[in-house]
């Protein structure tokens, strides 16, 4: 694992039915993103900004489990591009561009 910056997928706070990009530091390995919420780590799959696994007290164990959910899914793949042709997917993706974009 590596310290990283990614992006969670969020509701926008003025706007619940619209999605926005919201930065996060944490550790990465590979598409999956790790970060402390509280006493608790979480999952997060970087390219889509969903988190997808239960809060465990240790990133070693979140980690863990993210790996599971990918490995015991015979279709993640497909739901991932299923997701990835929705509109929360586009709302994430353009704020996520607007904010690197800003950033440089």
């Amino acid at each position: 694992m590596k310290k990283d910056t990614f992006y969670l997928c969020v509701p926008d706070q003025v706007d619940k039915s619209k999605a926005v990009a919201q930065k996060i530091k944490g550790y990465s390995e590979n598409d999956i993103g790790l970060n402390k919420i509280g006493k608790f780590w979480t999952a997060t799959h970087i390219p889509t900004g969903r988190r997808f696994s239960p809060a465990y007290k240790t990133a070693k164990a979140t980690l863990k489990a993210a790996k599971a959910l990918i490995e015991l899914s015979p279709n993640y793949e497909k739901i991932v591009q299923d997701y990835m042709s929705g509109e929360v997917y586009k709302m994430f993706s353009k704020s996520r561009s607007e904010q690197t974009t800003t950033e440089d």
